[in-house]
């Protein structure tokens, strides 16, 4: 329930919207920042800002497009409201303040100047601004003026190409090279699987390796630095030499040492005496191997993940066998460091050397393409900016007078330069005009989740900083709003989110020290809700008599993570078949007031929908999907691959069980069992022709068959189109797999014709493009407002809903992490790129970077929490699930209990959510129980409506005799028509064209200007024809419009090039007439015809006259009881042929004749008898 336009602002928001202030505004979950940030679009164009000059800049597209929605919502409302007086209460209430007529007729023409914009609102995304910028100055840029965008699977086909051609690189040199070497290192150190992950981690982190490689000169400079960082010596050995080095005994004290470990033989503990052991035996050289001896000699000062041992020796120990045991332990950890470090870098040379070989053949291909993707339209924008000339400065600075940021918290540093840079000039004094120019903010730290992408909140503290500085420097009005009522969420709610985050292992990352958190609502007293489930626990199996189970019984039991996805199933379930009532709405709860979060897809996320879909409850499936990883779409792939080779038998046993086919378990296992040798096409071939006709078997048979010969010459979308539609296969998927699938089996559809658009139409390419990068299904979460949504917590950042369960606040594993570490060693600050080592092989000099990783993450992580929990209205459930695996941290659910443990309000119930779930219930309840009045139930669907038959057969084959007539086309007994190849009939076409633009323009003009406006016309329409020409046919032209048959065609209330369109016995009649005019009695319409060469009357080409006709029985039914006529008007004559149409008896053998009115034909005769007297 966020701010609604019918209510007034609050006096911060009507601050935070104040045209005259730049301001950066804090926003906390819920509060209105949408409603500020158009409210503040509306009144700077109140105050006259122009449109174009405003630049609001969004995070997403989905945002963008809501932001243009409510404000040219508003606009619209203002051009058309009929009361001044309401029109001046809505804005008084906008501004704050009385508004005056000149105000009123500003803001009732605002709308149509915002219509006017050849672009609309300049609402957008930083992207999409990065690529306008740089499409507006294409050289100072340094990019191609008609660049290309890459799409993420244009993209993954040219990193693939890119990989290609290094591998070939090396192929062509042998295997010899230092490349060639770090392919071998890389590939024995990762294996085939991580090759390929590591070679993803390079491209992903292209444009930061791409610069670190600028500052250090090239590829050997990086490296340099980075062996420096690791104190890595040039003439460093290898492991084993540096093990062996360690090992002589010049590097240590023997003789203490000896002593130190005779003292712990004497010692009565088994430990001590072990260490004691281990290190004489080392001493004595009782190895044969000294690698081998070193290495068990190590295990008594190390543990084996080469950390320092805490305890060397027991009480008995004396005080100087245990310094010498600490300096030798001391020795061994630097020795350990050294190879550590050895290693560190070794891997991270193998490993850049490959990256720096694989991103300088990108850079080529996508030079070659002129082809940017959108970090780099960021990137190139940034440059542009940085090292703009002043008169590409001075142009920006003339365009734009208002800059808005949305979601500033999730701005990434080269975004947040992009907007330094623009609004540079705003406080310095020196810009290209004169009036209040502002720089507005709104953004909210607590909200700051897409680190993943970029976003840095150091980065929007430090701007933060920098714009009030500048400001006050400036002496610009500057204002730093805080926006703490909640729209949205109720007091139990808010209570929560307050009582998580007053704890101080929560607050790290989420306020600044010594910052309080304190929500306010609108909504205090109304009816709140906040429920914390009991982590639902993995059952032990019972333990067996037997050294192993017998097969005997299922013994199954359900994982504690399918006991969530039940529980949650059965509570929706339960509440809309016993009609719960929502208690802030005053009615039954509805799907679409409910919402599911996860913190990340997985088989959560489809055991819910799967759930709630079994248990008939609407719902509108996961929000993200992998495209080939949906069931439907898998099918269609082994369908592909089947049409390709048949005697894939994996792929047509997949085919066969797919709903595409329909055999079930037992056909498939009764085909494929006991065929030796024989591929399972030859037994279904088989086996279809002993079948009955309407077997299962022979069926199959028959569509595999029809299915194969259309393969061979229909391309992917027709083919898929087909099989899809008239042969019914969406039809049998989407009985089986549910409404659900629809959505994913029209992407893969429209990935079909994206192929072919930039490809050879071959269904085998088809299928090696889509696979290798199949691409993910975002579905928008506003798309079945009736549904219950399945989100996760980044998905649906912006959303709310009465109602939400947190679905796997449990204890989660800590994310993969990529191959590169970006550490800072050194005192400049500088990040440099680092193998990410296993923690066992990390040097220290890289554990306070992991560590300092790992406490970013906790801490997005803490954000992240703070999101999911302000999605809710009115009602909040949070559960989950705990591992077999202990995990280590505090989760979401332990904050979250701790939290409600310290209210003292909190009620405990006893948990009955099924047999997982041990513990009571934590129910913090806020607000009145009595029910809101009944509000009107919002007009849904009936449950289970059926589709309509039509709706999945296909559509029927329209007829060949007539799709589309044109009267001034081309005879269809003609030639077709093809584009004109050679001079003479370019010219002809062109004249003919000319002439027609003519006729439809020329009648409009006063008689006596027609000449000159002729002229004109044909100059810019006929360049390249001379004044003679151009002369010529003007008085062509005017011939015709001076013909007195024709006067009523030229009158001022005559229509030009008029569409008609309809249908006669099902053929769909479409066309377009040059001139057409309705009288009182009859109706006439004008064709000319350019015809340098006109064929005398009796010889005109039936198709005209069929023509005609048929555009004569459609105007009958439109104009009953009047004269339908049409005149040919052969202009090189001139000539006027007249014909009465849709006039049973004026037919013969279907064809039209002319016209019988005495009146017409008189007029006609004695105006072409003049013309052409004999």
């Amino acid at each position: 329930m966020t701010a609604a336009p019918g209510l007034a602002p609050t006096p911060e928001q009507r601050r935070a919207a104040d045209p005259s202030l730049s301001v950066w505004v804090t926003a906390n979950a819920g509060t209105g920042k949408t409603r500020v940030l158009s409210d503040r679009v509306l009144r700077l164009l109140l105050a006259g800002a122009r449109p174009e000059s405003i630049l609001c800049l969004t995070f997403t597209r989905a945002a963008a497009a809501e932001m243009t929605e409510r404000i040219e919502k508003r606009l619209a409302a203002w051009a058309v409201e009929p009361d001044d007086r309401q029109l001046a209460a809505d804005i008084e209430a906008l501004v704050g303040c009385p508004v005056d007529s000149p105000t009123l007729m500003r803001a009732r023409r605002l709308f149509a100047s915002v219509l006017d914009l050849p672009r609309g609102l300049p609402v957008t995304t930083i992207h999409a601004f990065a690529a306008e910028l740089l499409s507006l100055f294409p050289l100072e840029a340094g990019v191609s003026p008609h660049f290309e965008v890459l799409d993420p699977r244009t993209r993954a086909e040219l990193d693939l190409e890119a990989r290609s051609q290094v591998l070939e690189s090396v192929r062509r040199a042998r295997g010899q090279g230092r490349l060639a070497e770090a392919i071998q290192r890389l590939a024995v150190w990762v294996g085939e699987r991580g090759f390929g992950e590591a070679l993803h981690t390079i491209l992903e982190d292209r444009l930061a390796l791409l610069a670190a490689w600028a500052r250090h000169g090239g590829e050997e400079g990086l490296l340099e630095a980075i062996r420096k960082a690791l104190d890595v010596p040039l003439d460093e050995r290898e492991p084993v030499e540096i093990v062996a080095e360690a090992a002589e005994r010049a590097d240590f004290d023997a003789p203490a040492l000896r002593a130190a470990a005779e003292e712990l033989l004497r010692s009565t503990t088994a430990s001590d005496q072990e260490r004691g052991r281990a290190i004489l035996a080392w001493l004595e050289g009782q190895f044969a191997d000294p690698i081998e001896a070193f290495h068990a000699y190590r295990r008594a000062f190390l543990t084996e993940e080469g950390k320092d041992r805490r305890r060397l020796g027991t009480k008995a120990i004396s005080a100087a066998s245990l310094r010498t045991l600490a300096r030798e332990q001391a020795r061994l950890l630097r020795v350990e460091e050294r190879i550590r470090c050895l290693l560190a870098f070794r891997r991270s040379e193998a490993l850049l050397r490959v990256g720096h070989a694989l991103v300088e053949a990108g850079e080529r291909l996508r030079a070659r393409r002129a082809a940017l993707d959108f970090d780099d339209l960021v990137e190139r924008a940034r440059r542009l900016l940085d090292s703009a000339v002043d008169w590409v400065r001075f142009k920006l600075d003339a365009r734009i007078d208002h800059i808005l940021v949305d979601e500033a918290q999730d701005t990434s540093p080269a975004q947040w330069a992009i907007v330094e840079k623009l609004a540079e000039e705003f406080f310095s004094g020196e810009g290209a005009k004169e009036g209040p120019r502002t720089l507005f903010v709104v953004g909210d730290e607590k909200q700051s989740i897409y680190g993943f992408q970029g976003a840095d909140l150091a980065t929007f503290r430090a701007v933060r900083a920098r714009i009030r500085q500048r400001a006050q420097a400036a002496g610009i009005p500057f204002a730093e709003v805080s926006l703490t009522r909640s729209f949205r969420s109720t007091e139990a709610v808010l209570r929560l989110v307050d009582a998580v985050f007053a704890r101080p292992e929560a607050r790290s990352g989420v306020l600044c020290a010594g910052e309080a958190l304190r929500h306010d609502t609108v909504r205090r007293g109304e009816p709140g809700l906040v429920e914390l489930w009991p982590l639902a626990e993995n059952e032990e199996e019972p333990s067996a008599d037997r050294s192993w189970p017998l097969p005997d019984e299922v013994r199954a039991r359900p994982e504690a993570e399918a006991q969530v996805a039940t529980a949650i199933v059965r509570t929706v379930r339960g509440w809309l078949q016993g009609g719960e009532i929502l208690e802030s709405r005053g009615r039954p709860i509805a799907p679409g007031d409910i919402m599911v979060l996860v913190r990340r897809r997985g088989t959560i996320q489809e055991r819910i929908v799967r759930g709630l879909e079994a248990a008939g409850v609407p719902v509108a499936g996961i929000d993200r999907l992998t495209l080939a990883e949906h069931l439907a779409v898998a099918d269609l792939l082994a369908l592909g691959r089947v049409m390709l080779l048949p005697e894939d038998d994996y792929s047509l046993a997949c085919l066969l069980k797919s709903p595409l086919v329909g055999l079930d378990e037992e056909q498939l296992f009764e085909l494929a069992h006991g065929r030796g040798q024989t591929s399972l096409m030859e037994r279904l071939r088989a086996r279809g022709r002993r079948d009955a006709p309407d077997g299962p078997f022979a069926q199959a048979l028959r569509r595999l068959e029809e299915w194969l010969r259309r393969a061979d010459f229909m391309p992917p979308f027709e083919f898929y189109g087909w099989v899809l539609g008239a042969d019914g296969g969406r039809r049998r998927l989407l009985e089986r797999l549910g409404p659900e699938a629809e959505e994913p089996i029209e992407a893969f559809l429209g990935q079909t014709l994206a192929y072919e658009e930039g490809h050879p139409a071959s269904l085998r390419g088809f299928l090696h493009w889509f696979e290798l990068a199949s691409g993910e299904l975002q579905r928008d979460p506003g798309r079945s407002p009736d549904a219950v949504q399945v989100l996760t917590v980044h998905g649906a950042k912006g959303l709310e809903a009465p109602i939400v369960f947190l679905a796997d606040a449990g204890p989660h594993a800590e994310p993969r992490r990529e191959r590169l570490l970006w550490a800072s060693l050194g005192g400049n600050g500088e990040r440099l790129p680092f193998w990410r080592l296993a923690e066992r092989e990390r040097p220290e000099k890289l554990a306070a970077a992991c560590q300092a990783e790992r406490i970013a993450d906790t801490e997005e992580d803490l954000r992240l929490l703070y999101v999911a929990l302000t999605r809710a209205a009115d009602r909040l459930y949070i559960t989950g699930w705990k591992p077999r695996r202990e995990i280590s941290g505090v989760c979401w659910h332990e904050h979250v209990r701790r939290a409600l443990k310290d209210l003292a309000e909190v009620e405990r119930w006893p948990c009955h959510l099924g047999p997982g779930f041990r513990g009571e219930i934590l129910r913090l309840r806020c607000g009145a129980a009595t029910l809101r009045p009944t509000e009107e139930p919002a007009v849904q669907p009936p449950p289970g409506t059926a589709r309509p038959p039509w709706l999945h057969r296909p559509a029927p084959v329209e007829s060949a005799r007539l799709s589309s007539i044109a009267p001034s086309a081309r005879a269809p007994e003609e030639p077709p028509r093809t584009p004109p190849r050679g001079t003479e009939e370019r010219r002809l076409f062109a004249r003919g064209a000319a002439l027609h633009r003519l006729f439809e323009l020329l009648p409009r003009v006063a008689a006596e200007e027609r000449e000159g406006t002729a002229l004109r016309l044909l100059k810019l329409l006929l360049p390249e024809a001379d004044a003679r020409s151009h002369l010529s046919l003007w008085q062509e032209v005017e011939r015709v419009l001076t013909l007195p048959e024709l006067e009523a065609a030229f009158a001022p209330e005559a229509r030009a090039e008029q569409p008609l369109c309809g249908e006669i016995d099902g053929v769909p009649v479409v066309g377009q007439v040059d001139r057409f005019v309705v009288r009182d009695d009859e109706v006439l319409l004008v064709d000319f015809k350019s015809h340098l060469d006109p064929p005398d009357r009796q010889a005109i080409p039936p198709a005209y006259r069929r023509q005609l006709e048929l555009y004569g029985q459609l105007l009958k039914r439109l104009y009953p009881g009047r004269r339908i006529r049409a005149a040919l008007v052969w202009t090189a004559i001139p000539r006027v042929d007249l014909f009465d149409l849709g006039q049973g008896e004026d037919r013969k053998d279907g064809l039209l004749l002319p016209s019988s009115s005495a009146a017409w034909d008189g007029a006609a005769a004695a105006s072409n008898a003049e013309r052409h007297p004999r």
